[in-house]
């Protein structure tokens, strides 16, 4: 029994996957990319990945305009991803000028998606009152979310708000606590500082400095120079490294 196989269906399959496989360079993978994209319509993946290419000039010459411009695409696509990245152009002004408020409108998209990243950061925005009117409570509301989502930072920033915020240092170290029992950096270090001097805590010396030493100091060396790149989803990804104790390097203690 024979199948009547449409030509242009064919032609639309195997002619992207030869030209896929005789590419050599980035370049050539760029420009196959985005002709692609153009004549046939992109994913929101694929509309993600363009934009990551103008982020940090892979085969193509960085443009901060042209990579917010596909994330956006990608975003408007539902893109969780994309979503936090166009919060964080706008937020910073990158490829566009600065704008809290659509910054703060993006990142509430990704969280509703329950991305426990994006819901610290919603809760970093009404904690600041960047975007959106100042609410402690909201930002508790927001961070509580992402830690049952096991986000570590989410319970540091909560430890923040208390000391900062609310005014009770018992509160804050108890959260600090919590998040240093994670093994993230900094909460390990506002843990010693707390021990070292009576903050929210009876001293103890000896508690200060066993809490002072993260318990993992291999240096990632490449992670460290990406950090340096424009490509501001990259620097969230380190930043979680960090919370979950994967050794990258700690710039305050260094090796």
């Amino acid at each position: 029994m024979y199948c009547k196989i449409n030509s242009v269906a064919l032609m639309l399959v195997v002619c992207p996957l030869f030209n896929m496989f005789a590419m050599n360079t980035e370049s050539d993978a760029f420009k196959w990319e985005l002709e692609f994209a153009e004549k046939y319509g992109a994913s929101a993946g694929m509309q993600s990945s363009l934009g990551d290419r103008y982020m940090d000039g892979n085969g193509v010459e960085k443009n901060p305009a042209k990579a917010l411009e596909w994330h956006l695409k990608a975003a408007i696509g539902g893109n969780i991803r994309s979503q936090i990245i166009v919060s964080t152009f706008y937020a910073d002004g990158v490829g566009t000028e600065k704008n809290p408020i659509e910054a703060f409108e993006w990142m509430l998209k990704a969280a509703n998606g329950g991305f426990h990243v994006a819901q610290r950061k919603v809760g970093d925005f009404y904690a600041k009152g960047f975007g959106v009117e100042q609410d402690v409570m909201q930002a508790l509301e927001w961070y509580i979310k992402s830690i049952r989502n096991e986000d570590p930072i989410s319970a540091y920033a909560i430890g923040e708000l208390y000391r900062d915020e609310i005014g009770d240092p018992w509160k804050a170290f108890s959260w600090f606590l919590k998040a240093a029992e994670r093994d993230y950096y900094k909460a390990r270090q506002e843990v010693a500082l707390c021990y070292e001097n009576g903050i929210g805590v009876e001293k103890n010396h000896e508690n200060a400095i066993s809490w002072s030493y993260p318990r993992s100091v291999e240096f990632d060396f490449e992670l460290f120079d990406r950090l340096e790149t424009n490509n501001e989803y990259l620097k969230m990804q380190i930043e979680e490294a960090h919370a979950m104790g994967l050794g990258v390097y700690d710039e305050k203690q260094g090796l």
